[in-house]
């Protein structure tokens, strides 16, 4: 038998651990295909039969027998899978770092629409009226007037989703905690570098755990960590495979990726939101001084209502 053979061995001993039954089903029914062998049909009985203590005993087995064998590995292969996991751990510090740029912006909105939602909502509503009524008269600001309708109308649908969002408070130690777990659980569980065979539930598992990571729920993050961690991790695309083609379709995907990820997060940097949270010193300065300022505007879009002169900017 070949190492692939034992390395599906493995898979199906962590499917069993997490509790992936249907996956569980499809790799076995794959194995039977692949290996006319004794053993895996015993295996593939005792899955059947749910009697997965039979199947962890007999993989178990095998995998020891195998363990005093030597396998030939041809040097171009394993240059190969090192070039790959190579490439695996740098996309991995990529992800890791967009994701915590992606879970201080979301905090950041959450906050930012708790306490200044309502008043943008009433002053692009304001504006939106102030124009309709300018419109009346004067058609050629027909295009400012859809354009403010188009901003209240975009914030209002922002502002719904998010008003009501709770973060946890997290103390600096909790959030150096999550931010802990949260990456060495995506190592473990990132769909782009596990095994293709099981990259769709690898997705569901980053799913799950991202969710869990914005929502600065500690907890599930540890949870989703400790099932990984104990429960054999799913099985990365370098540690798995030992197929050229694959392996050399594998580099060029992640070059691929990665150059799409440094530009993702050119992005995020660039952006206005994160500019003005790194230059952030004190959020409930910046806060109070933005709601100073919309209801100064507010007000001079009131006192135009009633054509009174506006108050001269600060």
């Amino acid at each position: 038998m070949n190492l692939e053979y034992y390395r599906r061995l493995e898979l199906l001993k962590s499917l069993i651990i997490l509790g992936e039954n249907e996956l569980l089903l499809a790799q076995v029914e794959k194995l039977e295909i692949e290996y006319k062998d004794q053993s895996v049909k015993e295996i593939a009985d005792a899955v059947r039969r749910t009697a997965y203590g039979d199947v962890v005993k007999k993989v178990d087995l095998i995998l020891q027998d195998s363990a005093s064998i030597q396998h030939y590995e041809d040097p171009e292969i394993k240059a190969l899978q090192i070039e790959l996991r190579i490439l695996e751990d740098r996309w991995a510090d990529l992800q890791d770092k967009k994701s915590e740029r992606e879970r201080q912006l979301n905090v950041f909105h959450i906050r930012y629409q708790k306490e200044l939602g309502d008043l943008i909502s009433k002053l692009l509503y304001l504006r939106k009226e102030h124009l309709r009524e300018e419109t009346e008269s004067d058609t050629s600001r027909q295009a400012e007037y859809e354009e403010a309708q188009n901003d209240y109308e975009e914030h209002q649908q922002v502002f719904d989703e998010l008003k009501s969002k709770e973060l946890p408070e997290l103390n600096e130690e909790d959030l150096d905690d999550l931010k802990k777990c949260f990456r060495e659980a995506a190592k473990l569980c990132h769909p782009d570098t596990a095994a293709e065979e099981i990259r769709e539930k690898s997705a569901d598992w980053f799913r799950k755990l991202t969710e869990a990571h914005q929502n600065h729920d500690l907890d599930a993050v540890k949870d989703i960590l400790d099932k990984l961690k104990h429960g054999g991790s799913l099985p990365r695309e370098s540690d798995f495979t030992n197929d050229k083609v694959r392996l050399r379709a594998d580099i060029d995907r992640f070059r691929k990726k990665m150059t799409k990820m440094g530009k993702e997060l050119e992005e995020i940097e660039g952006s206005e939101s994160w500019q003005t949270i790194r230059e952030l010193e004190d959020w409930d300065i910046y806060f109070e001084e933005k709601r100073d300022a919309i209801l100064y505007e507010i007000e001079n879009l009131r006192l135009k209502e009633v054509n009174q002169i506006p108050i001269e900017s600060q």
